[in-house]
């Protein structure tokens, strides 16, 4: 038998770990960056999933292809100014914004979301 609970933020986590609540609780990389080397040091890592982006952003089909253009080059070259670096360190785990190129990066998208192993609104 295993013993699970939903907790959040990652600290309640940690400690029902610690204290013998749970057998095993999930982070994120975000989450695993932040905590400090003590407490990584008593943790072990038993699986790693497969990267998957924590949100998408999406554009109407309606919306003009230079405007949507223009949005997308705004998101992609976050990290090379000062003021896009801010307003990524205030999104949760956000470091960059990345294009999906290919078909084949969509599919393994569609893949893990239709999995349930993330929530979707």
């Amino acid at each position: 038998m295993v013993n699970y609970v939903f907790l959040n933020p990652e600290l309640y986590l940690i400690n029902a770990l610690f204290d013998g609540h749970v057998d095993a609780i999930a982070l994120s990389v975000f989450d695993i960056s932040r905590l400090s080397p003590s407490i990584k040091s008593k943790i072990k890592i038993i699986h790693q999933s497969a990267e998957y982006p924590h949100t998408l952003e999406l554009f109407s089909p309606t919306m003009e292809k230079n405007k949507r253009d223009r949005i997308v080059e705004i998101l992609l070259t976050m990290t090379e100014t000062e003021d896009g670096k801010k307003m990524l360190d205030t999104l949760k785990g956000t470091s960059d914004f990345r294009q999906i190129k290919s078909e084949q990066q969509l599919n393994e998208i569609r893949e893990i979301v239709s999995s349930g192993i993330i929530p979707t609104r």
